[in-house]
């Protein structure tokens, strides 16, 4: 079986339609990057990230999901403000 890696900000670039993708490979899904459509911690460009990490709960997923975003406005921000998304969408495990 195959193991996907998604990436939201990839996805964007190459897929139509990003949940129809996560639909297609849920049971392959095995980490998922988030990040919004300009590689800035999510909420700052036009993905609606929290959508894509709702249907994962909704789907079941249990893996890992992980930030790759630029250091902007540098790293400690960057860190911040992905924590707070996660937090306010109440994603973020162990917290």
């Amino acid at each position: 079986m195959f193991h996907y890696f998604l990436d939201s900000f990839h996805m964007n670039t190459e897929e139509q339609f990003l949940e129809e993708t996560i639909r297609k490979y849920q049971k392959m899904i095995t980490h998922f990057h988030i990040a919004d459509s300009d590689r800035w911690p999510p909420g700052h460009g036009h993905l609606k990230v929290e959508n894509q990490l709702t249907l994962l709960g909704e789907l079941g997923y249990g893996g890992w999901i992980s930030a790759e975003t630029l250091p902007k406005p540098d790293n400690e921000e960057a860190l911040i403000q992905t924590t707070r998304f996660l937090k306010r969408h109440n994603f973020l495990r162990g917290s």
